[in-house]
């Protein structure tokens, strides 16, 4: 009978360590999916500095540190960068391919807009989302990001305390020429997000909506043939619905 109870306690044990290690592993493979599907949908390499995860009858989910990597051959190291994101589903979902997220919330964001060399980061960058489809809806099979991954349910997005950095280097011109501008933005929603959305798809509308916010704020400031492209690149990949929170800050040049 001793004999068994010690069994039975080593096996509860090892199940509790197996829980505790299989928790752990949850952050690391949440940051390896927000990772896998910013570098699918941009095609540059997304990194993410940790994702902290605490379990209880909601989940709730901190994002820490995300950047987006500048295409080659433009100065800045980075085209995006997060301070920090959060959301909350319930507990039920956790071991659903489904999970519905009521709110995701992303702080701290800036966005640096080069052109150089005839191109344009931005443009490169769009012409990676494109492949996602129109509106950033579902790819064709054959281009579904690789490892699969949990699809969301968002019902809105919040970005806060958002600033985009626009340069201004003329066409043809040389880095010298340059002139910067800054655009500050307090607060976007989104709403009518989607129903049924990969990762990748997620980093889509949020990098469209923040370039569709800046080309509605920021005329005056920047070149008309500027303007006139990055509003033409963003209208081929389909309209987002979104709304502006708060006075928007033009910094000027």
């Amino acid at each position: 009978m001793k004999r068994l109870l010690k069994i039975l306690a080593v096996l509860i044990v090892l199940l509790v360590i197996a829980g505790v290690v299989a928790f752990l592993m949850l952050d690391s493979l949440a940051a390896s999916a927000i990772r896998k599907g910013g570098t699918y949908a941009l095609g540059v390499e997304t990194t993410v500095d940790g994702v902290d995860l605490h379990l209880g009858s909601e989940v709730k989910a901190g994002l820490d540190g995300l950047s987006v990597k500048n295409p080659e051959g433009f100065d800045a190291e980075h085209f995006l960068r997060l301070q920090s994101g959060s959301l909350g589903f319930p507990a039920s979902d956790l071991l659903s391919d489904l999970v519905t997220v009521p709110e995701l919330a992303l702080t701290g964001i800036e966005v640096d807009l080069q052109r150089k060399g005839g191109q344009t980061n931005y443009g490169v960058l769009l012409d990676n989302l494109a492949k996602l489809g129109g509106g950033g809806k579902e790819p064709a099979p054959e281009e579904e990001p690789p490892g699969g991954g949990k699809r969301f349910r968002i019902d809105r997005i919040v970005l806060k305390d958002i600033k985009a950095d626009i340069d201004l280097l003329p066409l043809g011109g040389v880095a010298g020429d340059a002139t910067r501008v800054s655009v500050a933005i307090p607060q976007i929603e989104i709403e009518d997000v989607g129903s049924d959305m990969s990762t990748a798809q997620i980093f889509s509308l949020v990098v469209r909506t923040l370039l569709t916010a800046v080309v509605q704020n920021a005329g005056g400031l920047i070149p008309a043939d500027l303007l006139q492209e990055l509003s033409g690149r963003l209208g081929a990949l389909g309209k987002v619905p979104f709304e502006l929170t708060g006075d928007v800050t033009k910094l000027g040049t």
